[in-house]
């Protein structure tokens, strides 16, 4: 019984769909290329499966990398491919998917795009090869449209989007995830987390293909891991194998291309730009969105500094020990500790710039954020004083951001006693109606956008040490918010809190600079040829408690 065709003759005669039941005396020759094709899905391809180019309609001619890459598909369970752009990944998945449901029966196969009309065009691929086929070779249909295709032999295709639930309700045989690295992070990780047991109890293909993106990603993280040998408890596995992961990795670079050539590779990337061809042709993980941080510095940037902490107490990680003679700078970005955002401190040396701490949690209340903090000043403190420094006021410098949930962390600030936060409290200038003087830092567009424009700067020119993996991670993840000219937060589904935090740090180290000469000749260095337009004060000065 056919379903979604009506007139179903009529559309037969447009579809060429060979239909359900329809009976067939097939020929020796017949017979040997049906054998033929269910034996070997490259055969099936270079013979019966059409694809349309600027030359028409064309049979699929595979190169010998996609060969490569059907061969993996067929020899391993699970695969995922690292792919330039335009190297016809997509075709070749396509392909091997049509193979696979009309010579296997009783599979599904679960088709899903970043987006959904990607999954649907990828089904169109699969659709128009299906149709000129001759029927001595293709299975009939029972269910044929835009998002399913249900083969007689009880196999069907289901293309989808990539949504946290979109494999619900499924047993799926075979899993093909296309431009993985370009679902949002946030749906990449939760659908993982919910459809990787189910292939495993049941036992699933998986092939998954992408250009680069971001490498803290779900799709890095399992190309990162189908590239690992050695497991954490040194079992070895075999480096022409699958990685720990029991993933088959496949990295194809432009250069795997036999038409392509490095004067190509030279026009291509004067064209595009070295960022964007290191991503789309080259197979780096360079963000492809425009982050405040450029995407190519921000890869140099973990290769120079990131690093391991040195100890973790509390869950503070600690870079680097406290020094003789250096200044410290600590500032918190306050959260509701309700398990949404992140509370963040970072703790920072001048005139060094180097990360010396860092803290986050999303539990903790906001009276034990602020205890956190003092624990933090606290121990800054005692180490300077053993060193046998004096004036811990002039070379222990803290903040915390008084926006909306801040005035809470504020309260907790007074109720606690500042006179008990060791080191000075940098304020805003700003006068409440009273004529007082308001405690911690109001973060507004023009402040964050200004601090952006700084820390940029320090950041890309290897000023400012970042150590940490996680705010590195978000770094990546802190892009330009539309159309808005200097505004960037955390793209969906990820987090800045940790961004907020070194954001507060920029700000205290300008006011610093202005009395500090050693760190004033750091800034003043590294921002020496800003455009003046961009270069603007902050809009405050530096008020303190002792």
């Amino acid at each position: 019984m056919m379903e979604n065709i009506d007139n179903y003759e009529d559309e037969l005669e447009y579809t060429r769909i060979k239909k359900p039941g329809l009976k067939m005396n097939y020929t020796v020759f017949e017979q040997e290329e049906l054998a033929k094709c269910a034996a070997d899905p490259i055969y099936f391809m270079e013979n019966y499966f059409y694809i349309v180019s600027k030359g028409g309609e064309i049979l699929f001619k595979p190169y010998d990398y996609q060969k490569e890459m059907v061969r993996n598909f067929q020899g391993y369970e699970n695969n995922i491919m690292l792919t330039a752009r335009q190297m016809g990944k997509t075709t070749v998945a396509a392909a091997f998917i049509l193979w696979y449901a009309m010579f296997n029966s009783t599979k599904t196969i679960l088709l899903l795009g970043n987006i959904l009309a990607t999954a649907k065009e990828i089904m169109e691929r699969i659709q128009f090869a299906y149709e000129m086929c001759p029927d001595f070779i293709r299975d009939g249909v029972e269910k044929y449209n835009v998002t399913e295709v249900r083969f007689e032999n009880k196999s069907r295709i289901i293309a989808r989007a990539t949504t946290p639930s979109a494999a619900r309700g499924l047993s799926v045989n075979l899993l093909y995830l296309d431009e993985f690295a370009f679902v949002p992070e946030g749906f990449q990780a939760e659908f993982w987390s919910a459809v990787s047991p189910t292939l495993v109890s049941s036992k699933g293909r998986c092939i998954i293909t992408s250009t680069p993106n971001t490498e803290y990603d779900q799709f890095a993280s399992i190309w990162n891991e189908s590239q690992r040998f050695v497991d954490e408890g040194g079992n070895e596995y075999d480096p022409n194998g699958t990685g720990i992961n029991d993933f088959k990795g496949i990295m194809v670079r432009w250069d795997s291309h036999p038409d392509r050539t490095q004067e190509w590779a030279t026009k291509e990337e004067y064209k595009i730009g070295s960022s964007r061809f290191k991503r789309e042709y080259n197979c780096e993980f360079v963000t492809y969105q425009e982050t405040l941080i450029d995407g190519i510095k921000l890869s140099e940037i973990k290769k120079r500094s990131v690093r391991e902490p040195i100890k973790v107490t509390d869950d503070i990680q600690w870079f680097k020990p406290i020094e003789y003679g250096m200044t410290y700078v600590v500032g918190l970005d306050p959260s509701g500790g309700t398990g949404g955002d992140d509370a963040a401190i970072q703790v920072y040396e001048l005139p060094t710039l180097r990360q010396v701490a860092e803290w986050k949690n999303n539990k903790y209340l906001i009276t034990d954020q602020v205890k956190l903090l003092r624990r933090i000043l606290l121990q800054i403190a005692y180490e300077m004083q053993e060193m046998g420094a004096r004036n811990i006021e002039d070379s222990l410098f803290w903040t915390l951001e008084n926006n909306s949930i801040g005035e809470a962390a504020i309260l907790a600030v007074q109720n606690l006693g500042i006179e008990n936060f060791p080191g000075t409290l940098i304020n805003e200038p700003r006068r409440t109606r009273t004529g007082r003087i308001r405690k911690g830092m109001t973060t507004t567009k023009s402040t964050k956008k200004t601090a952006c424009i700084h820390m940029q700067k320090l950041m890309e020119t290897f000023r400012m040490d970042v150590a940490s993996k996680n705010l590195h991670r978000q770094l990546n993840d802190f892009i330009r918010a539309g159309s808005e000219d200097g505004v960037f937060k955390a793209k969906l589904g990820c987090k800045d809190d940790l961004v907020s935090a070194t954001l507060l740090i920029v700000r205290m180290i300008d006011i610093i600079s202005k009395f500090e000469e050693n760190t004033a000749d750091v800034i003043g260095e590294t921002l020496e040829d800003f455009d003046e337009s961009y270069f603007m004060p902050l809009g405050y000065m530096m008020t303190y408690n002792r």
